[in-house]
């Protein structure tokens, strides 16, 4: 006859806490990843209002270079004002910088439909993903709540990084005639490199993770996978957090925005 084991209660609410607690943190994921991370951006009206009004300031900037430009041309003692390129060629980038500013909003949105298509198509099928059981009996209950609470940590930081993604690409879009302008003025061709590389770390990175939710998803739904899978979980969260330092990287604009203050 075999000894009865005593009944503890701490264990027994460990136990039916992580199991909760692993519970909830599946169910939060599901819907933080469908409403905050995989969610079409939004493209408010009163951002294209905004550029608008930067690009007619900008232009009208533009215009008044363009006239310093012609007073420069006709009389060589105006030479200190406007840039030190030749009459010629400053007149031509002002106009590159003009048609630049006229289609800067469009090629984001351009861009940003681009994404969306890629993302809609790679987590079209994440709705029938059933995430990995936590392991009963052969993890303590502790570690369960330890990856259940850093998994939280995780999503909650995913959430907060596309919230910044969104006023990111908004203020960019709304400074490209100004951008595109310093470069018309300046001898600064790496301005115009570093705003496309930004704006396509900002853009495409929902792209990459989703591509990465796509394979995990795949591997996941291995059923031999067991305890590893549970772990994978985890291992894809926190890789999808290192992803735009490691997409900044590949482009080349490892600083980030912070390279267009310089």
């Amino acid at each position: 006859m075999t000894a009865r084991q005593p009944f503890d209660p701490v264990v027994s609410i460990v136990n039916e806490l992580s199991k909760w607690a692993w519970h909830q943190v599946i169910d939060l994921i599901g819907a933080w990843m469908a409403q905050l991370v995989f969610r079409p951006l939004a493209w408010p009206s009163l951002v294209l209002q905004f550029y608008a009004i930067s690009r007619d300031l900008a232009w009208s900037l533009v215009g008044i270079l363009m006239v310093i430009a012609i007073l420069r041309s006709v009389w060589p003692q105006f030479s200190w004002l406007g840039s030190r390129f030749s009459v010629p060629f400053f007149l031509e980038r002002l106009v590159a910088a003009g048609f630049m500013g006229l289609i800067g909003a469009w090629a984001v949105s351009a861009a940003l439909h681009i994404n969306n298509a890629v993302v809609e198509s790679l987590t079209q099928g994440a709705a029938s993903w059933q995430p990995t059981a936590a392991p009963q009996g052969v993890l303590s209950p502790v570690v369960v709540l330890l990856v259940s609470g850093a998994m939280l940590l995780l999503i909650l930081y995913l959430a907060l990084f596309y919230a910044v993604r969104a006023i990111e690409l908004y203020l960019l879009t709304a400074a490209i005639p100004w951008f595109v302008l310093w470069w018309a003025s300046r001898d600064d061709d790496v301005v115009l490199s570093t705003l496309g590389k930004e704006l396509g770390v900002v853009i495409f990175i929902q792209s990459f993770h989703a591509g990465a939710f796509w394979l995990a998803t795949r591997l996941l739904t291995q059923s031999q996978l067991g305890i590893t899978g549970f772990f994978m979980e985890l291992a894809l969260l926190w890789y999808m957090t290192k992803l735009p330092g490691q997409l900044r990287r590949l482009v080349g604009n490892s600083a980030g925005v912070i390279r267009l203050w310089r």
